[in-house]
């Protein structure tokens, strides 16, 4: 986006137009709706690359998130309100390029930025107004500034999310996200001290390529066994709709870029009319949107992460495909971080001395990186954190300052109908009302909700983590064929379904698993459990279980199951947990699962034990050896002391206590 200089700051006043003529108010003026040719140079943009630029701008990585605004949404609404915001924001942007061409018939210019298209929209208002058209254009331009820091933010905790992920299910390195952010610091820092994007070009190409691909991969992934459309809902939360259009706005990222393009065209016509670049790049993205969006929450259901990348199967070929966006990504930071560095290098040109320029810009450059990086250590949740770059500067980029310009255009040509004020109106309150509500979703969240009450809400909970228990056994189920079988060993849980339904219905009615029993009118308020943390927690006492059965010479040869286990028990919990970092079991209806302490949790789970039939445990423990499992010793064992033990009494000697 970037790599497209906008037009020079420079600007004429409003004051040195030409009049009006003021005889015939109703007269329009006819170089407003004319886009005569411009010089052609060596920069100038064909049609088809101005569509290549326009639509690479657009397909950015909030494109990745929309299978997450369609959870909030619901599925058939999520792809009706898409397509409206999409036809909303394209009337929106060809109102910005008309608005344009006007400033410039006027002021007898070729090409003018949408900065500057504000100010002289101001300075042509009315007498109350037009005294402050530079607070204006320094408004669009602080706006895109928060636009594309914010960008730069959410690219940090992209890759974060995703390194994490690959190293948690790939290898033993456990370092956490905030780490991972402040690695990343080292290879951004060193992109974004090269000044010059033309030197970025061979890497930018690259990636470009990786990019398509990556996103072919992946769209094609989520073509592959979706779930039935009427598992899932077809309206969701209205509270959550705000989440969604913030989402949504957030994926516009491209908005920025509609001024860029059309000033380099020599031939402005094509880029406007009906079949035009901007008008066919809107209706391709729509359409890759409407997919991404819908296949992807079709696909993964309520197990949709901030990103449908966190949802890939854990196989080495979706890992590499993982990579390929991280590595995107990093090439896209400073292409982003153009924009607004280009605006302060510009005023420190202005303002400091020759000899101290080049400490100022690389200070500024080290400085802002340093920025967007804290703001990332600081981001609880992606998702949230786009909703809100969405909502506060993609919403006036996109849809709040393109009316309130073409309503003072409109007063400056005296053009001011009732239809101009009703569609200009209606504009500013639908970009008003996703400002305002899609802002309180994000930041008035409370760090306690209440807890679910017990029957139809607990029992929804259960269901919300079973479905993506399911999803997520199938994508981690390849980490299993280092001990046996997967289908064999899946097969073994199901054929001792009795085993573990009597586990469970007993887990269900003691203390340690049980939901609250209502005795108020209201649950009470919990504080919020990061379920990711929490599991990790319990596989930590696991793996110390682990380690003192390594040290038994029976037990020896189960180190490796010990270790498969592990690595595929935090493969579930990525995978099921990606999208709850809030830990709300299901955040739509804002209630969650009592916290369970990991000993509360274990004693609760061998008491329930003492109550199962002693040949179903052989019986599954026998089913995993033929699965390819080696754990006949342990049978064996566990055969014997069956027989000559009460289970019971084994659980006394035990250091949990129910």
């Amino acid at each position: 986006m970037s790599q497209i200089n906008e037009a020079e700051d420079h600007y004429s006043p409003i004051s040195h137009f030409p009049p009006i003529n003021d005889d015939d108010e109703n007269t329009p003026l006819v170089q407003s709706i004319r886009f005569d040719d411009r010089p052609h140079n060596e920069h100038s943009l064909s049609p088809e690359t101005a569509l290549i630029h326009m639509m690479k701008a657009m397909l950015g990585t909030g494109m990745l998130s929309l299978p997450l605004a369609f959870k909030h949404s619901g599925l058939w609404l999520g792809l009706v309100l898409l397509l409206i915001i999409c036809a909303i924001c394209l009337y929106c942007m060809r109102l910005l390029v008309y608005a344009a061409n006007y400033v410039c018939s006027r002021n007898e210019r070729e090409t003018v930025d949408y900065a500057n298209v504000m100010r002289a929209a101001v300075e042509s208002g009315p007498p109350w107004l037009n005294t402050h058209g530079y607070a204006a254009k320094q408004l669009v331009n602080a706006t895109m500034f928060i636009a594309q820091l914010g960008f730069c933010c959410v690219y940090f905790v992209f890759m974060a999310d995703n390194l994490k992920q690959f190293f948690d299910e790939n290898s033993q390195i456990r370092i956490s996200q905030a780490g991972w952010i402040a690695m990343l610091l080292i290879p951004i820092l060193g992109l974004c001290s090269i000044r010059h994007l033309s030197e970025l070009a061979p890497l930018s190409f690259i990636t470009n390529f990786m990019y398509v691909i990556a996103v072919s991969i992946v769209a094609w992934y989520l073509f592959t066994d979706p779930l039935p459309s009427s598992s899932l809902p077809a309206v969701g939360n209205w509270r959550s709709i705000p989440l969604f259009l913030g989402t949504v706005m957030f994926s516009f990222e491209g908005v920025a870029v509609v001024m860029p393009i059309e000033n380099r065209m020599d031939q402005p016509q094509y880029f406007i009319a009906r079949n035009g670049v901007l008008n066919t790049a809107c209706l391709l993205v729509a359409a890759i949107y409407a997919v991404v969006g819908f296949y992807g929450y079709l696909k993964f259901g309520d197990a949709v992460a901030d990103t449908v990348t966190l949802n890939l199967p854990s196989t080495a070929f979706y890992q590499t495909v993982k990579l390929m966006f991280v590595v995107c990504v990093m090439v896209s930071y400073p292409l982003q971080f153009y924009v607004p560095l280009e605006r302060i290098e510009k005023f420190i040109s202005r303002k400091a001395a020759p000899a101290k320029q080049f400490y100022y810009i690389y200070g500024a450059r080290a400085g802002l990186v340093l920025v967007t990086c804290a703001i990332a250590e600081l981001i609880p949740h992606l998702a949230l954190f786009i909703s809100l770059i969405g909502s506060v500067a993609s919403t006036g980029l996109a849809l709040g300052f393109p009316p309130f310009i073409d309503l003072l255009v409109h007063y400056s040509k005296r053009q001011l109908t009732a239809w101009v004020w009703a569609r200009n109106v209606f504009l500013l309150v639908f970009a008003l009302f996703g400002f305002i509500t899609a802002n309180n979703e994000t930041v008035d969240k409370e760090d306690v909700v209440r807890q679910c009450r017990c029957g139809s809400e607990t029992e929804q909970c259960f269901a919300v983590l079973g479905v993506s228990l399911a999803i997520c056994s199938e994508n981690c189920g390849g980490i299993l064929q280092e001990i046996g079988d997967p289908e064999k060993l899946m097969k073994c849980f199901v054929d001792q379904h009795a085993f573990g339904e009597l586990v469970k219905t007993c887990a269900l009615k003691r203390g340690g698993l049980s939901c609250y029993e209502e005795k108020e009118a209201e649950p009470p308020l919990i504080h919020r459990v990061n379920l990711r943390k929490q599991f990790e927690a319990e596989l930590n006492e696991a793996s110390k279980l682990g380690a003192v059965f390594r040290r038994h010479p029976l037990l020896k040869n189960l180190t490796s199951v010990i270790k498969t286990m592990g690595e595929y028990s935090l493969c579930l919990n990525n995978c099921s947990n990606s999208g709850r970092q809030y830990g709300s079991c299901f955040s739509d209806d804002g209630c969650q699962l009592k916290k369970v302490s990991t000993n509360s949790l274990l004693a609760t789970v061998f008491q329930c034990s003492i109550s199962v039939d002693n040949g179903q445990i052989v019986e599954a423990c026998y089913c995993l050896v033929d699965a390819g499992v080696s754990i006949a010793p342990l049978c064996s064992i566990v055969s014997l002391y069956l027989d000559k033990n009460d289970l019971g009494s084994g659980l006394e000697k035990t250091s949990y206590k129910p």
